[in-house]
């Protein structure tokens, strides 16, 4: 089997055989779970930068096994979808997540370094429902109040030195979807 030569740091020698023309592959349907949002949005979802996601969907890069991982967690997509094509179709860009609480949240942290880590998919489901039931005026002041977070991430930022303003908003994107899971929960 032909190698693709460039590796995610995540990705060991023997955890994958990739051929170049299934990376193509396996990085298009990536591009289609991505979807309308950025390519920067999303590589911050999956923990990796903007040029690997951009290498992974033109099939120069293969993604490594953690990478996968993430993506199969954010997207709620099999990892047999994702790396086999195996099953049902991918589902339609964004449409599953279309009336989604996260994706409705999401848009609000798109200028910050502030993340919306992956909720267990029970909690989600439980929150999506909720977030479907809620009604307008509920839905703006949980979103108002993600956007005071994503002010308090922009203000740490400019106030610390990148190294505590980096701890402080990691500590702060590692608790979000759980707060932000409870606080749907409440108001419906």
């Amino acid at each position: 089997m032909k190698y693709v030569t460039s590796r995610s740091r995540s990705q060991q020698k023997s955890d994958l055989s990739i051929t170049t023309p299934e990376a193509v592959e396996i990085g298009g349907r990536i591009r289609k779970l991505r979807g309308t949002a950025s390519q920067k949005d999303f590589a911050s979802r999956l923990g990796i930068s903007r040029e690997q996601l951009s290498r992974i969907e033109s099939g120069a890069q293969v993604p490594g096994t953690g990478t996968l991982r993430r993506l199969a967690q954010a997207t709620r997509v099999s990892l047999d979808v994702i790396v086999f094509g195996a099953g049902s179709a991918l589902p339609e860009a964004g449409a599953e997540r279309a009336s989604s609480w996260e994706a409705a949240l999401e848009p609000i942290l798109a200028g910050t370094t502030l993340r919306l880590p992956p909720a267990p998919a029970a909690s989600s489901r439980k929150a999506d429902r909720a977030w479907k039931d809620l009604s307008e005026v509920r839905r703006e002041e949980i979103k108002a109040f993600v956007r005071r977070i994503a002010l308090v991430a922009v203000a740490t930022e400019a106030l610390l030195s990148a190294k505590a303003a980096r701890a402080v908003i990691d500590q702060l994107s590692a608790e979000l979807s759980t707060v932000l899971i409870d606080r749907i929960l409440a108001a419906s």
